[in-house]
């Protein structure tokens, strides 16, 4: 981390977290929200599909489950549904991943600006950030709501970077998603993957 600290005033170093995986772990809850989601409409949401999409956002997933072409209006209203329960879910039990904290805590003794680049909706990101306390310390977030592309496309990161008003090529993202990490190199940004959701051995490009 020290290596991310400029001697140069005017070059400075932004770090980029994905959110779930790597900030909080919620592949659990993820993964239970969309199986009732799938439950209460007849279809089925097999784990090796959660897998294969997770980072994705819920327009790229929806129709996989549902298996067709679906209207913006049912995508919206099945989207809501799903992080509705999600939030039921978490509420009250968002905890920190090991090490989290302390890094948050070291960052801003550096000087160094953080954002987040997620995939999910707005009210996710938002309780996730009240219940870890991240408020004041976070430059700004990025979500689904702020992209037309989700994940492998490099968009939420890169806006995420103009949040922090920081070249994309001084920015670090910490990300836990193949998807993502993919997101990061077309992003032009140095990543480091986070093995929560994948083995290292998954992560076959340079990154």
């Amino acid at each position: 981390m020290e290596k991310l600290k400029n001697e140069n005033t005017d070059l400075n170093y932004g770090v980029i977290f994905d959110m779930d995986g790597v900030l909080i772990d919620s592949a659990q809850p993820h993964f239970q929200s969309w199986r009732l989601l799938a439950e209460e409409n007849g279809c089925e949401m097999p784990e090796s599909l959660f897998w294969e999409t997770f980072g994705k956002t819920n327009n790229q997933i929806l129709p996989l489950i549902f298996k067709r072409v679906m209207s913006e209006n049912e995508l919206r209203k099945f989207s809501d549904r799903k992080e509705a329960l999600y939030r039921d879910i978490i509420r009250g039990k968002v905890t920190p991943l090991p090490g989290l904290i302390k890094m948050i805590g070291d960052l801003g003794k550096m000087g160094i600006k953080f954002a987040i680049g997620s995939s999910g909706p707005r009210l996710n990101v938002e309780l996730a950030i009240k219940e870890l306390g991240f408020e004041k310390a976070l430059t700004g977030y990025t979500c689904s709501e702020d992209v037309t592309r989700g994940k492998p496309h490099p968009e939420v990161f890169l806006k995420a970077a103009e949040k922090l008003q920081i070249p994309p090529k001084r920015c670090l993202v910490f990300e836990d998603s193949l998807h993502g990490i993919e997101a990061a190199r077309r992003a032009g940004m140095k990543c480091i993957a986070i093995t929560t959701t994948n083995h290292k051995e998954s992560v076959k490009f340079e990154v």
